[in-house]
């Protein structure tokens, strides 16, 4: 049948329809591509700022939770803390106590402006109504101090009455019985109630959960309106290539099927300097011109996608864009966790020679196996190595004791040389060699660190003076008092 059809057409026609196909998935490609990007940046953006603004209430639940104490959390400062949190629209936790291990139930949701306690049980009412009954008595049958029974009974009938309000507000919350899907996921998007719905651990010893959820109606506003975007955007690109490819006629059969084949490839794979018909002043070149325009289009789109990658494409290391985001945090994480900090600039020697004598695959490949090992130095789980571009490397540590960050720099240097790559223009070595600068910070002074430009400063001034003293060594900073704190905010260098 499709052959028949195909008898039925002419080349021109042929070269039409095969063309508008083409086309046609070109600019789908692109405009999904550029509309996934963009969608996927203001998720990512949307989740930091959820994430940011549920800080706040962990911080607050976790001692709640491990003290069972719900008095701190339905004070007016929290709820002022709840109802200033940006687009939050509800949250309840759970947990164990971190001394009687008794359970942790807390709620709070805005439409109601209500924050109750959530694992109170019908036998908790009846143990209460008892409560009342026996003060009740006591207080009318004259035995003890009526003053001090009274004050005792107003209080437990207002406990009665918490009880019976708290119990009706449970079974009357159905996001309590939301389930935030699976826990390897960073949330949970409830479309059709507008929701972004995160499960977080507290930070109590028992641990526990928070659920937290946002409201997300601008950005499913700002969705749609990307799609529109997209959407006029990819048609005005086809309309436009349409009308290139109608004047196209049957005679450039030949040089058309070479740029076929061009549009065929991959856009990675494809010259956009060498396209076939460049050289033409016709239709042919026309197109072929336009062409060449699309692929430096969706080149500079892949490489703008490439560089918001957490993955570094060359090495498989963190990228630039991973270590400008967790960098922060993760001074953040070594302080809780009660660790000295590491911080290493690593910097290959006399690469720029090596990339001149031996030709840029070879020193595409150099940076591969430093890559690797350092990866392969790194140990622990909390170990982390970027590359920030070039042959610079970043490794953040977690270590006990200070002097293990020289150890750990020493064993890198070492490993690399071990590699045995030969560098014929290396002034004093025959091979590949490595300089490190180390800076060392004791868990005491985490709080006091400034920011990380601070912290990359002082490791690259240190990166700076190996250099200086004659490569393939580390030299070491260590901030083990307040004393050797550099004065004033650092500036990374470039």
């Amino acid at each position: 049948m499709a052959k028949q059809v195909l008898r039925l057409l002419t080349i021109k026609q042929m070269l039409l329809l095969s063309h508008l196909v083409l086309v046609f998935a070109l600019v789908t490609s692109l405009s999904l591509s550029r509309y996934l990007s963009e969608w996927h940046s203001r998720l990512a953006q949307a989740s930091e700022h959820a994430l940011s603004a549920a800080n706040p209430i962990i911080d607050l639940v976790s001692p709640a939770a491990a003290g069972l104490n719900y008095t701190n959390v339905k004070l007016d400062a929290a709820m002022e803390l709840y109802q200033q949190t940006p687009r939050l629209v509800y949250f309840h936790a759970h947990a164990y106590s971190d001394f009687s291990s008794q359970p942790f139930g807390f709620a709070y949701e805005r439409d109601s402006e209500r924050a109750w306690q959530t694992n109170l049980s019908q036998q908790d009412l009846e143990a209460q109504q008892l409560h009342v009954k026996l003060l009740k008595h006591r207080l009318s049958s004259g035995e003890g101090d009526p003053v001090k029974y009274g004050f005792l009974l107003q209080r437990a009938i207002e406990r009665l009455q918490r009880i019976r309000d708290d119990i009706h507000q449970t079974k009357h919350a159905d996001f309590l019985l939301t389930v935030p899907g699976d826990a390897k996921r960073a949330y949970l998007l409830d479309e059709p109630n507008r929701l972004m719905i995160f499960s977080l651990p507290l930070r109590n010893a028992n641990q526990g959960e928070l659920v937290i959820a946002f409201d997300i109606s601008r950005l499913l506003e700002a969705r749609r309106a990307i799609q529109r975007q997209v959407l006029v955007e990819g048609g005005i690109a086809l309309l436009f290539s349409s009308l290139l490819i109608w004047g196209v006629t049957y005679w450039m059969v030949s040089p058309l099927r070479a740029l076929a084949g061009a549009m065929s490839k991959n856009v990675r794979d494809v010259d956009a300097e060498k396209i076939p018909g460049l050289e033409r002043t016709d239709e042919i070149g026309v197109l072929s011109k336009r062409f060449s325009q699309l692929i430096q289009e969706a080149n500079l789109q892949l490489d703008d996608l490439e560089e918001k990658s957490s993955i570094d494409l060359l090495t498989r290391l963190g990228s630039r864009l991973k270590f400008a985001s967790v960098s922060s945090s993760y001074i953040g994480q070594a302080q809780r966790a009660g660790q000295c900090l590491g911080f290493l600039i690593c910097d290959l020697d006399y690469f720029k020679r090596y990339n001149d004598s031996m030709g840029h695959p070879k020193g595409d490949e150099v940076l591969r196996k430093t890559a690797a090992t350092i990866e392969v130095t790194l140990k622990r789980e909390s170990d982390m190595a970027f590359r920030l571009g070039g042959e610079e490397f970043v490794v953040l540590l977690q270590t006990t004791e200070p002097g293990q960050v020289h150890d750990i720099a020493m064993s890198i240097v070492e490993n690399v040389a071990e590699q045995n790559i030969l560098h014929p223009n290396h002034p004093s070595s025959s091979r590949v060699t490595l300089s490190v600068g180390s800076l060392a910070v004791s868990h005491s002074l985490l709080g006091k660190v400034e920011s990380v430009e601070q912290l990359y400063q002082s490791a690259d001034e240190a990166l700076y003076q190996a250099k200086a003293a004659g490569r393939n060594c580390i030299k070491a900073v260590n901030w083990n008092s307040v004393a050797q704190l550099p004065q004033g905010k650092g500036n990374a260098a470039n």
